[in-house]
Order: structure tokens, then C-alpha cells, then sequence
């Protein structure tokens, strides 16, 4: 069986920018590819899993994911996170992916709605192959 890993990011809905804030403290974003992944699901009777890093809220897009057909999911969520550049973002998801274990491939956006650093998951393939 085809395990796979696919890293998604909660975003704001741009239809929403409006009504997008900042904190004045943090500076960051106040919060209030899975298609892909399925088709192969379908396809190969793959497992995926669903890995996701953000505030508690973000665990709404793990649900969604879950509730479109992935097999698990999983939030990491700490208040040390909050801010975190690309790099720590990448270290955070590529421990997490440890943790979950055996995979076959790692899906990962080209670039977030929210940031576009476009730099998450080729820090984790850099990551991966250090380790």
C-alpha cells in the first residue's frame, strides 16, 4: 500500500481579505493539495495522512481533509510556533512526519496564499537528505 504524507496549510480565504488582521503585538496572522492525493487514493488504495502546523483553529482544515477521504490527520500546534519562519516551519513538519513513520511520498503546496516563502518543502527534502 502507497503511504502518503500531505502537508496543508490553513489560509485565510482571499475573498476575506477584508477582513484579514494582523495582531499589533505578534505581527502575525490572526486566525479566526489533498485533491491530488485522493485521486491517487482512489487509484491505489493509498493511505494518506494529513499533517498540518498552526494554531488550534487550524485543525479545521485537517477535518475538512479527513472528511474528503484521508485516513489521518494530525495538528501540530504550540504557541512557540507562532511566527515561525519557513525554515522553522519545515523542521517542525519534517519531526512530525518522523513521529507518523513509514512513508512513500510527502506532498507539499508550491507556495501559500498567505506567505509565498515557497520554501517549506524543499527545506524538508533538504532535511530529509542530511538526515
Amino acid at each position: 500500500m502507497l503511504n502518503i504524507v500531505v502537508c496543508v496549510k490553513a489560509v485565510p480565504d482571499p475573498k476575506e481579505a477584508c477582513n484579514i488582521k494582523i495582531d499589533p503585538d505578534t505581527k502575525t496572522l490572526m486566525r479566526c493539495e489533498v485533491p491530488f492525493a485522493l485521486m491517487l487514493k482512489e487509484q491505489t488504495d493509498a493511505h494518506i495522512t494529513v499533517l498540518s502546523m498552526g494554531p488550534p483553529d487550524a485543525g479545521n482544515i485537517v477535518k475538512e481533509c479527513l472528511a474528503l477521504g484521508a485516513d489521518q490527520g494530525f495538528l501540530l500546534s504550540d504557541p512557540a510556533f507562532g511566527g515561525a519562519d519557513a525554515f522553522a516551519t519545515a523542521f517542525t513538519l519534517a519531526k512530525g512526519i518522523e513521529k507518523i513513520g513509514a512513508y512513500d511520498v510527502i506532498f507539499c503546496g508550491m507556495a501559500s496564499s498567505d506567505g509565498s516563502t515557497e520554501w517549506v518543502g524543499p527545506e524538508m527534502a533538504l532535511k530529509s537528505l542530511l538526515s
